[in-house]
């Protein structure tokens, strides 16, 4: 999750059992990396090396039953501020852009586990 100026970047996915949901930048992990090296790949690989975050850090794990799709995973959120460039579109085939939206103005089409961080994450920054 990024956020820049309150709002947090997310894009709209093709292709796939999830197409045109939008969600955070991400992956999964490769075999004996961390939470931030998994974090820091998947942002490059996705949005580019012109696209400047502070270090990211841990902010929740969800639980996530997909009845639709049969699977069941848990999802590790990791945490990261904007500080440099817009993050380009790096894998056209896998997202059809990124977007910053504001907490208030979520896309409807989203994961529902993105939309609740992002609610969490905006009830913390507001106290």
């Amino acid at each position: 999750m990024v956020i820049k100026n309150g709002q947090v970047l997310l894009g709209r996915r093709k292709g796939g059992s999830h197409d045109g949901l939008y969600a955070f930048p991400g992956g999964l992990l490769e075999w004996h990396e961390s939470f931030v090296d998994c974090a820091k790949r998947e942002l490059l690989e996705e949005c580019g090396q012109n696209f400047a975050v502070t270090e990211p850090r841990f902010f929740c794990v969800h639980n996530v039953i997909d009845r639709q799709h049969s699977k069941h995973y848990l999802l590790v959120v990791m945490h990261a501020n904007w500080l440099a460039g817009e993050p380009q579109n790096i894998e056209p085939n896998k997202c059809a852009g990124w977007e910053w939206f504001a907490a208030e103005k979520l896309p409807v089409n989203l994961f529902d586990s993105n939309r609740q961080t992002v609610i969490n994450w905006s009830r913390l920054a507001s106290k």
